[in-house]
């Protein structure tokens, strides 16, 4: 039998890599953060200014694919790597000229595509380094690596700005995208020198087509369930992201100045909870009530936004949404790895980067749909609450998995 032992460098892959996924949040979401300055500046349109963050989410639909293919057959180092590497890349190239709305755009389509794969390695890290008591919390730990850099790249870029001046903003986290590829191919090790669990994540790709992977999983039914579960929750947050501040505004009647204060801390009650859930379903090793848990939060915590509760209440209501609902992306997130197999761990999460993407882009819009059309968010809030209700009924027909007989 093949000798299994966990070693104390498991956390420097992971830090590193949590540091290479918070980068690419701020490089997601650094222009976002001063959009009205970019429109001044460059003289375009809010639309073009969004375009400098919508390519995120649009080169993670076309690329997840082909990105967790990459890590499946390369591994961490080449697989992820080549992620990080692009996100060093671009990051620097908006440097030649930052006046320039099309290298800006290039800079951030390249960073996009980096981004894409560096967020497919999370399981992959996960199941090679960790043993299978700790893979949930490894997971929720490369998940709070993201949502912090989310936090940092809307609310430190402005101050940057401030403080630096728009060139030295930019080469500032141009500095941070190169730092993240010297210590991820200085630090990174493909993997221990002995398998940490009883199955190794490292099983080559050899005798299989590029696409078998994909084919393979999606004859599972557990594993369909969880994508249509993972493509409705992304879809809800992005939503609940992008349109809080604007519902709390016009339907509660909260100042601008200080919704941007209520996301910010549904963001850090996303944090916590990505890190507790995840810790206590290591602990007892089970997912699915975790999972529901998550979910009914969700229903509820969307529920009671609808009526009013004034600022304070608001903070309290946004905190706890973010502590339930969102906890669930890791869950999900290592249930993939878990119904898939360890050697599918980076197209499996590929795909469901690749659905919850297209569900925001589909969800997001939506909204802004139903809003226009009534004058007010009502619906498109219950359309929230309708579409997790969903995913709570489709929690029902999961397997919970079979932890220590992974495939």
């Amino acid at each position: 039998m093949t000798e299994q032992k966990v070693y104390g460098y498991r956390w420097v892959v992971l830090v590193v890599y949590m540091f290479a996924s918070a980068v690419s949040q701020f490089f997601w979401l650094n222009f976002a953060a001063v959009e009205t300055f970019m429109e001044e500046r460059l003289g375009i349109t809010p639309m073009e200014g969004g375009w400098l963050a919508l390519v995120f989410p649009l080169m993670s639909i076309i690329f997840s694919i082909p990105f967790g293919i990459l890590i499946d057959r390369k591994g961490i180092r080449w697989g992820i790597g080549s992620g990080v590497l692009l996100l060093g890349i671009f990051g620097c190239l908006r440097l030649i000229n930052p006046d320039t709305y099309l290298l800006l755009l290039i800079s951030q389509i390249g960073a996009g595509a980096g981004t894409a794969c560096i967020l497919n390695g999370t399981t992959k890290i996960a199941v090679t380094w960790f043993p299978e008591k700790e893979e949930a919390t490894a997971v929720s730990l490369g998940t709070v690596a993201m949502f912090l850099g989310m936090m940092i790249g809307l609310g430190v870029t402005p101050m940057l700005l401030t403080d630096l001046g728009y060139f030295n903003m930019l080469l500032t986290y141009s500095l941070l995208g190169v730092l993240a590829v010297v210590l991820f191919f200085v630090l990174v090790k493909e993997r221990p020198p002995t398998p940490a669990r009883l199955t190794a994540a490292t099983t080559e790709f050899t005798d299989m087509k590029q696409w078998r992977g994909l084919k393979d999983i999606l004859k599972m039914p557990s594993f369909v369930l969880l994508s249509i579960i993972f493509l409705i929750g992304t879809g809800c947050f992005n939503g609940i992201a992008t349109w809080i501040e604007k519902f709390l505004n016009e339907s509660h009647g909260i100042p601008l100045t200080e919704v941007g204060y209520v996301s910010g801390i549904m963001i850090l009650g996303a944090i916590i909870g990505c890190i507790v859930m995840p810790l206590i379903s290591d602990k007892l090793m089970k997912r699915k009530p975790f999972l529901f848990t998550a979910l009914i939060g969700g229903v509820i915590f969307i529920v009671l936004m609808l009526f009013p509760m004034g600022f304070t209440g608001s903070l309290i209501n946004s905190f706890l949404l973010g502590f339930f609902m969102i906890s669930a992306l890791p869950i999900l997130m290592t249930l993939s790895v878990e119904y898939a197999g360890e050697r599918y761990a980076g197209i499996s999460l590929g795909w469901l980067w690749l659905l919850g993407n297209a569900c925001a882009v589909a969800v997001v819009p939506a909204m802004e749909v139903l809003r226009d059309a009534t004058g007010q968010f009502t619906l498109a809030m219950l359309l929230l609450a309708v579409l997790l209700v969903v995913a709570i009924i489709l929690t029902f027909m999961l397997k919970e998995p079979k932890l220590g007989e992974k495939k």
